[in-house]
């Protein structure tokens, strides 16, 4: 079975103020939440479905935020002891640095792969691009070793072959150290990174990673690749789409009255300014289905 994920990262920070300084200017008016209710057909008729309503904006500590609301079943009862994820994710910006991992079975017949991306091609999408790539990593079984030659641009742009009429740009890592490869573009323009190939194993289990900086503005531009190949033969292909990282805030556990409130910084300089997309969570149970709501604050 195939595995996406988009590892998102734990911000240290506490959700809940208590009475703690804060400094900063008071944050601006922010758009109201929109909720959801699950009603997934595919489920048992056992499970209760749910909503989930829920209020973002200023908290009443200066330069902080809040996110609060509350969990009800289908007959509107309030749901106690829930899990409430919180996360994070800039809606503006140059994006932060992210995991883009997939995980899965390497198809029966493979014997080579390559990894790379693909910006306004072989997707059938025009928009604008906005990434930088900082290295690639794939590993079979149980090593850690990673197989993808230059994956880390340390030998410049050795090994890879790109075209299309979007621009590249390798230079020093904005990380410290190492390079990174710049991917820009306008929704008029196309661009295509590949990788020199790499021997895998059939049915072998295997791991693909992409560290990457990617602008919320690239969503529905394009993805990372990887493509398994039996000699000139592609014989499989996984793709992780462009999106932006988020920021895990962790859980918050809703009260007898199924409400739950999270009270919290921005993740500081990992946050770009401008608007910021706050989401609530509940995965769901053996009773009851899961349901979300999310909303916009301003953080300037």
């Amino acid at each position: 079975m195939l595995r996406v994920e988009v590892k998102r990262r734990e911000i240290l920070i506490p959700l809940l103020l208590l009475g703690a300084a804060c400094t900063g200017g008071r944050p601006a008016p922010t758009s109201p939440a929109t909720s959801s209710t699950s009603n997934e057909t595919t489920s048992p008729a056992s499970r209760l479905t749910t909503s989930l309503d829920m209020e973002v904006g200023p908290s009443e500590y200066v330069g902080s935020f809040r996110a609060s609301g509350t969990l009800t079943d289908q007959t509107g009862r309030p749901v106690p002891g829930a899990s409430i994820r919180v996360t994070l994710t800039p809606l503006e910006g140059p994006g932060t640095l992210e995991s883009y991992s997939v995980s899965g079975m390497v198809p029966a017949g493979a014997s080579q792969a390559t990894v790379g991306l693909r910006a306004n091609i072989e997707c059938g999408c025009d928009s604008r691009v906005d990434l930088t790539l900082y290295d690639v990593e794939y590993t079979e079984g149980g090593s850690s070793k990673s197989t993808v030659p230059n994956g880390d641009f340390a030998g410049g742009l050795k090994g890879w072959t790109l075209a299309g009429s979007g621009t590249r740009h390798l230079g020093p890592s904005d990380l410290g150290t190492g390079s990174m490869l710049r991917i820009r573009a306008t929704p008029r323009q196309s661009l295509t990174a590949d990788s020199r190939r790499f021997f895998v194993a059939a049915e072998e289990r295997f791991s693909v990673t992409f560290d990457a900086r990617v602008a919320p503005s690239s969503v529905g531009s394009g993805y990372f690749l990887l493509v398994f190949r039996a000699g000139s033969r592609e014989v499989g292909r996984e793709r992780i789409d462009f999106a932006p990282a988020s920021f895990s805030l962790g859980t918050r556990t809703t009260d007898e009255n199924g409400s739950f409130r999270a009270t919290f910084h921005p993740p500081g300089v990992e946050l770009a300014l401008g608007r910021v997309r706050v989401e609530a969570r509940f995965d769901g149970d053996e009773a009851l289905l899961p349901a979300s709501a999310s909303g916009t604050i301003f953080v300037h």
